[in-house]
């Protein structure tokens, strides 16, 4: 959900590092609930405009304010508050608005507020407008009418949670949290090891429950779903924590309320150092839920996640995650674009993932927590990413030692630094010695009977045609030659060969053109007699148009033991039944093998799923001709070489 008043970053920042002899970026982060790479960004802006009177400045870390003009910094500091003050800015009114109507005792003439804003009185009332817009989303709204007064309407708890996500440094920032609140919310977090998040976390909703408590606005019945949470092995951090509160402050804190409190731990994020939630232990529920997405994620993706490998931090995350979803308990992803745009198949694992829970619990999923979905998938196909085994190479040569050596320098920068490659003489080599290498290059035709995969290569070569030369050796012989980690190139142009490559036909839909490449494809022996119909079954399940202008029909194939991909281009594009117009079909037949290394079909995602986020890329695939054309036009634009 969309934070409405962030832009007090800047004086909160400038507050920090004023009353802080040094301040750390992650401690400035975890107190606005931003990154601290947003932090950064901030101070560039603060050290701009306060010119050259003071500037922020970090060592090691820690981060200081160095004043250089007291007088000129006084004056710069004013503008910036004053800028950033509640009236400058409809946001900041509304803040205002907010703030004086939680406070109220009872409807607040619209005047009265315009006076102490020093603004007119249609001002107040669009901003009220507005505000109420927002509210919406929570279930609050501002009622009454001018003359008699308005005021904040709405359930309790969600008032509450509306301040933990906006406006909370706006409302208790400037007033220094009681040090008793301080110092009972410290004692609880060290006891349980709280990390930092959850402990800042936990002593909002602590200072909201107090304070609203203490004011006489108390939770008097919650849904029903919120007592769930009395079962949690955590909950009683919240009975602890209760019990000191009424011993201090001397005031009751009914169940209703310590649930409050008990949301932020619920719904914590998974600490690094896990056997501090030990105790909460994942409940039965949950590892159904995730045998569940294993399933979807093997259907739709035909991916095989080894449910033992997934991180035990993964179901720890979704038992959390679970509760924040069900509880309204938000979190905020300050990088869920960035790990989206760089894990792109993760992130399509994370969708079907958040689909699952959604129809499981009765839930929304939001974009942030998709992101923190993604990188646990990420982590997973990273750190399980097939191992590769040492290759030795052998180069043979017809041309002289200084061109061969050329050529071994060549092979050098495309190759892993672990492969071994050995230099040759055409008159030196035999059936059997090359036999014992896993890969000849060569600048002659080899007369021998040689198992071996064969690549011929000239004396100066374009290094990209090579990789891609290496890339079909590697899947036609099942191999895992090893090539240097700056030299990706397409997987799926080392696949693509002129049996596999289709002009679409404009006058046919998007299902008659995939039915005529599965046939020809069923001609030449690629895939088997029964493949068509089974992309037609999952077609009926669930369409397999991946993007506005990509479909990406796949199913197992029984007819070969390696993945087959092939593709179909139309520049004009196709109609589909849903309206969308496709431009490229890649078509993928998977080998029934469950033990398969899932390493190639991942790349091919990744591949897919670069081009189908880029609208030039895809254009300029669809005007494609044939297939040398493509596979030029792969090396060209790059696909497969950041991956």
């Amino acid at each position: 959900m969309e934070r409405y008043f962030e832009e007090d970053r800047l004086v909160l920042i400038l507050k920090q590092v004023q009353n802080k002899n040094c301040i750390t970026l992650t401690e400035i982060a975890e107190k606005l609930d931003v990154s601290t790479r947003t932090v950064r960004n901030d101070i560039k802006i603060l050290n701009d405009a306060l010119s050259d009177t003071a500037f922020i400045e970090g060592e090691q870390g820690n981060y200081k304010l160095y004043i250089v003009d007291l007088e000129g910094f006084e004056k710069k500091k004013e503008e910036i508050f004053k800028y950033n003050s509640y009236l400058d800015s409809p946001k900041k009114r509304m803040a205002y608005i907010f703030k004086k109507l939680l406070k109220s005792n009872g409807p607040y003439i619209t005047d009265e507020l315009a006076y102490e804003m020093n603004v007119g009185r249609s001002t107040i009332n669009g901003d009220i407008k507005k505000l109420n817009e927002i509210l919406g989303s929570y279930g609050l709204f501002i009622e009454g009418k001018s003359n008699s007064g308005i005021s904040l309407s709405g359930l309790e708890l969600n008032k509450r949670f509306f301040i933990m996500e906006n406006l909370f440094n706006l409302i208790y920032f400037d007033e220094n949290t009681d040090e008793r609140i301080e110092k009972i919310v410290e004692d609880i977090s060290k006891k349980y090891r709280f990390e930092s998040m959850t402990q800042v976390a936990f002593k909002k909703a602590v200072v909201i429950m107090t304070d609203r408590v203490s004011d006489g606005n108390i939770i008097e019945k919650l849904p029903n779903k919120y007592y769930d949470i009395e079962k949690n092995n955590m909950f009683k951090v919240a009975d602890e924590t209760a019990e000191d509160i009424e011993k201090v402050f001397k005031i009751e804190v009914p169940i209703e309320e310590r649930i409050f409190i008990s949301i932020p731990i619920a719904g914590m994020r998974t600490p690094t150092n896990i056997e501090a939630v030990y105790q909460v232990g994942i409940t039965e529920d949950i590892e159904k839920t995730i045998d569940k997405i294993i399933e979807q994620i093997e259907y739709e993706l035909n991916l095989y996640l080894d449910k033992q490998n997934l991180n035990e931090e993964f179901f720890y995350h979704i038992s959390f995650m679970v509760n924040r979803l069900k509880f309204g308990y938000l979190l905020k992803n300050p990088i869920s674009l960035e790990i989206k745009e760089k894990y792109p198949l993760a992130y399509k694992m994370a969708c079907i993932a958040g689909r699952i829970i959604e129809k499981e619990y009765d839930v929304e999923v939001p974009e942030d927590e998709l992101g923190y979905i993604t990188a646990y998938f990420g982590a997973y196909m990273l750190e399980y990413k097939t191992t590769e085994k040492y290759y030795r190479i052998a180069l043979v040569c017809s041309t002289g030692r200084g061109t061969a050596r050329l050529i071994s320098t060549q092979l050098k920068r495309v190759l892993d630094k672990d492969a071994v490659l050995d230099l040759f003489a055409d008159n030196q080599v035999t059936a059997d010695i090359l036999n014992k290498y896993d890969i000849i290059f060569t600048t002659l035709k080899l007369k021998y009977n040689i198992k071996t995969p064969i690549i011929t290569v000239r004396d100066i070569f374009d290094e990209k045609e090579i990789l891609l030369e290496i890339e079909k050796a590697k899947q036609l012989q099942k191999l895992s030659i090893p090539v240097a980690k700056t030299g990706g190139v397409s997987i799926i142009a080392a696949l693509i060969d002129e049996y596999k490559f289709f002009l679409l036909d404009d006058e046919k839909s998007y299902m008659e053109n995939t039915i005529d490449m599965i046939d020809s494809l069923c001609d030449d022996g690629f895939v088997d007699e029964g493949f068509g119909e089974r992309i037609i079954k999952r077609e009926e399940k669930s369409t397999m148009v991946f993007d506005k202008s990509i479909a990406f029909p796949h199913a197992l194939n029984f007819s070969d033991d390696k993945i087959v991909v092939a593709i179909g281009v139309s520049e004009k594009g196709i109609k589909n039944d849903d309206g969308s117009c496709i431009k490229l079909i890649f078509l993928l037949a998977l080998p029934e093998n469950e033990n398969q290394d899932d390493t190639v079909l991942v790349r091919i995602y990744d591949e897919i799923i670069s081009i189908a986020q880029d609208e030039n890329i895809v254009n300029e695939i669809s005007m494609t001709k044939d297939v040398k054309t493509l596979v030029k036009n792969f090396i060209k634009l790059g696909i497969g070489s950041n991956l």
